[in-house]
């Protein structure tokens, strides 16, 4: 029973280390958000933002740009940690508490995200945020993050 039990933590933790690797080599991307600012970024240009939409736009994703570098960051040495557990024969329990630490990681970096695409949509109206929510569906950004126009029940 112990070595299905430790193959199947292997996978998996395998199969996370995988999709981490393209997430955190993704840090490159616009303004150090990976390939979802330079999405957003473009989606934007289709909604004709004022240049005070633009500008509080921008101080938005300058202010969030160094926590942002930090969650990718830390994902990073999470893979790096998990790889170097896996090459060294780790036992399981040091193995599943890397992917565990990886895991609640990148969900501290969907939050994180979230959070500065809500800031940056409540700058637009209704039709721009409609423009953008396509944009970024059709792009294949953004599963299911399609916000309610305001004063509609969530």
């Amino acid at each position: 029973m112990k070595r299905p039990s430790r193959i199947l933590i292997l996978a998996g933790a395998a199969t996370a280390a995988l999709s981490l690797s393209a997430l955190a080599d993704e840090n490159a991307g616009h303004m150090g958000f990976g390939h979802h600012g330079h999405a957003i970024q473009e989606c934007l240009a289709v909604a004709d933002l004022s240049p005070d939409q633009q500008s509080a736009i921008d101080g938005i994703l300058a202010s969030a740009k160094t926590a942002m570098q930090a969650d990718f960051q830390a994902l990073k040495a999470d893979h790096q940690k998990l790889k170097t557990d896996l090459d060294n024969g780790a036992d399981k329990s040091v193995v599943g508490q890397d992917t565990i630490t990886m895991n609640n990681d990148r969900a501290k970096l969907k939050a994180d995200w979230k959070a500065v695409k809500d800031q940056v949509m409540a700058k637009l109206s209704p039709d721009q945020q409609n423009k953008v929510n396509g944009c970024l569906e059709s792009s294949g950004h953004f599963h299911g993050s399609r916000q309610s126009p305001p004063g509609s029940a969530s």
